[in-house]
């Protein structure tokens, strides 16, 4: 995963977390989300070190999307919330739709409905907690001070956006390390600023690493 792939990962959820949702109960269904939980984790990562070292986002739209991410768990297998849904409508009082509800048959959907609902209170846990992102965060925040304080200390001289450009490679590295992000060989091209990824997909033989990523790169708006 490189941070551009990351950057939409990290929007598609915040999208899906808005969206409104027409069920009753505090889970989502898991097959809304457009990738696996393991990867909007990693996407968060990648997203946040990038924030914290070029304000790739405002901070108070950083605090609003970073929040989004404790509501993961939330997200749970489509068949549990069927199951519960099912037992509501047994429940449900009788009307005409219905008039032939057995009382043994809602008792046993409340039965069944209490387990359900307690495998979901588990499955989902604590709401607002991620203590390895927590520590992440940590960690990725001192990193990020450390390269702005090197950035500014780079001397004005020819050399100097080249330097730069090294330095950010070596905050990219620490990241993913510390992420523990398996790193294709292009990742760290992907990483620097969005300005700086701007100025590169303008070359034309550039266009075989920002070629497709081109239309996106120059969407972003700060």
């Amino acid at each position: 995963m490189n941070f551009l792939d990351a950057h939409k990962i990290v929007y598609d959820f915040v999208d899906t977390v808005a969206d409104n949702d027409t069920s009753n109960l505090p889970a989502r269904r898991i097959s809304l989300l457009k990738n696996s939980k393991s990867e909007i984790i990693d996407a968060y990562k990648l997203f946040i070190a990038h924030m914290f070292a070029f304000n790739t986002c405002s901070q108070s739209e950083y605090e609003q999307i970073s929040s989004l991410v404790y509501s993961i768990n939330l997200f749970v297998d489509d068949a549990l919330i069927t199951e519960i849904e099912n037992c509501e409508k047994t429940m449900a009082p009788k009307c005409l739709l219905s008039p032939f509800k057995s009382k043994s048959s809602m008792e046993a959907a409340k039965a069944k409905y209490d387990v359900l609902t307690k495998k979901l209170i588990d499955h989902i846990g604590p709401i607002g907690q991620n203590h390895d992102l927590d520590v992440y965060t940590s960690i990725v925040l001192q990193e990020a001070n450390t390269l702005k304080e090197q950035l500014r200390s780079v001397p004005n001289d020819n050399e100097k956006f080249k330097n730069q450009l090294s330095l950010i490679n070596e905050y990219c590295y620490k990241v993913y390390s510390v992420a523990n992000i398996d790193m294709d060989e292009n990742d760290v091209e992907y990483f620097y600023p969005f300005a700086v990824l701007q100025y590169f997909a303008k070359n034309p033989k550039l266009d075989d690493l920002f070629g497709n990523y081109k239309s996106y790169i120059f969407s972003y708006r700060r």
